[in-house]
């Protein structure tokens, strides 16, 4: 019997009560009608529907602009970040955005906290612990950026394996952060001469800077920004493209071993639908 029905039933029983009150007297019907009461304030959550609202998802990105970082008034920003916003609010999401260096985001993706960091290249290493979205932005080739007193050093070198195979060039990298299928398997395979930077890309390029490696790697629409958000000029760098790196890579949305199945499908399906 529902909670509604079984109030219409106990009304009835206390109507036909009231009528005995001359044999049964005034006591026993406050008590019935006590018992109405009770039944009345338990019974309330079977026809009151709660409002449903957002599911709340928790979001973690780097420190990486013009993809994702943190603006001048502590608000994530960044032109990726805002493209994934879109898609989660899409399907009824809230997310909570929160700053974390690359390695500590990969730590979360291996644990059982469901959790989604933004703007992730697909590798084999990853998919071991990790989920991953469909692509939902294709970078431009990778470059070379170097510092502009440096640029004899690259002169007649065209592809990323010169560059690597030349013990004199130190390739400056972060820790945990990949640069691709193609690129990491390259390196993996040369083994450069190489710094490997824990902290991210602002860090990086500020390294650069300082001439402590002589190029880092980086997509072109990259490049600006990250000059710009370290108040460094551009007059003291430059970039090169290399032959070899074929078209930019694909960036996901990465989700950890807790994150159930059917939030990555939702996502999917209006990643595919934009496409």
């Amino acid at each position: 019997m529902s909670g509604f029905s079984f109030i219409c039933y106990l009304g009835i029983y206390i109507s036909e009560s009231i009528n005995k009150t001359n044999r049964s007297g005034m006591r026993n019907s406050i008590l019935i009608l006590l018992c109405f009461c009770m039944a009345l304030a338990l019974s309330q959550p079977v026809w009151a529907k709660e409002k449903v609202g957002p599911t709340p998802l928790r979001v973690l990105y780097l420190e990486f602009p013009p993809y994702y970082y943190t603006n001048s008034s502590g608000e994530p920003e960044g032109f990726l970040l805002k493209k994934a916003d879109e898609l989660f609010r899409s399907v009824g999401f809230e997310p909570t955005y929160t700053s974390m260096p690359a390695r500590r985001i990969l730590l979360e993706m291996r644990g059982l906290n469901p959790a989604c960091s933004i703007g992730w290249f697909k590798t084999p290493e990853r998919e071991k612990y990790a989920k991953f979205s469909k692509p939902f932005y294709r970078n431009r080739p990778l470059q070379a950026l170097f510092l502009r007193d440096n640029a004899m050093l690259f002169h007649g070198k065209d592809t990323l394996l010169e560059l690597m195979m030349d013990n004199n060039l130190v390739l400056g990298k972060l820790n945990g952060y990949s640069f691709g299928p193609v690129v990491d398997h390259l390196v993996k395979e040369i083994e450069p001469k190489s710094q490997v930077v824990v902290g991210g890309h602002p860090q990086l390029i500020r390294l650069l800077a300082e001439g402590r490696f002589s190029y880092i790697l980086v997509a072109p629409e990259e490049i600006g920004t990250l000059i710009e958000k370290n108040h460094l000029s551009p007059e003291f760098f430059e970039s090169k493209m290399l032959t070899d790196i074929p078209a930019g890579n694909l960036r996901h949305l990465m989700f950890s071993r807790g994150m159930t199945e059917d939030v990555v499908i939702q996502l999917n399906r209006v990643i595919e639908s934009v496409e």
